[in-house]
């Protein structure tokens, strides 16, 4: 994460806004579509044997008369894939969920806060509502006048790919 706010030109956390701003879009467009599960991180991380349990059923895989009730999901992977599935059964680390928060400089966080703030009441994410010193203030116009010029460069660069023009 430190290695977002390092780049000089900041593309990295511009890219990361731009990306989240329009699968929230799309997600929203779908949200009354009854074949779409939102399913957070959060989530699954705090109470994974509650939200495995909802995918499953959203997708139609548990026998209502008989629910597995010990959880032992692990058990019904094929045996190929069990190495990418080796921490299933680990204690999820609560305390990673908001280690971005300690990571990502001041400015960086506000800027988020600020762009993403329609996103973040849409996922039910609190906003930070912190304030910032005055230079991380100058940090952040800086950021946000930055992103405005990367989000021009972007829409020139769709076009020209629209008209099929390099």
């Amino acid at each position: 994460m430190q290695e977002i706010l390092k780049n000089k030109n900041n593309n990295h956390i511009f890219s990361l806004v731009t990306s989240y701003k329009s699968r929230t879009e799309l997600l929203n467009n779908y949200s009354k579509d009854k074949n779409l599960l939102s399913v957070k991180y959060e989530d699954l991380i705090k109470d994974k044997n509650s939200t495995i349990d909802k995918i499953l059923t959203f997708i139609e895989l548990t026998n209502q008369k008989k629910k597995n009730t010990n959880h032992n999901y692990i058990n019904k992977i094929p045996n190929y894939l069990l190495p990418i599935h080796a921490n299933i059964n680990r204690k999820p680390l609560l305390n990673n969920i908001n280690k971005w928060q300690n990571e990502l400089q001041p400015e960086a966080i506000f800027f988020i806060d600020k762009i993403l703030k329609k996103e973040m009441i849409y996922f039910d994410y609190s906003s930070m509502n912190f304030s910032l010193q005055n230079n991380e203030k100058r940090k952040y116009l800086r950021l946000l006048w930055k992103y405005r010029i990367f989000l021009i460069k972007k829409f020139i660069i769709d076009i020209l790919k629209y008209l099929k023009i390099k």
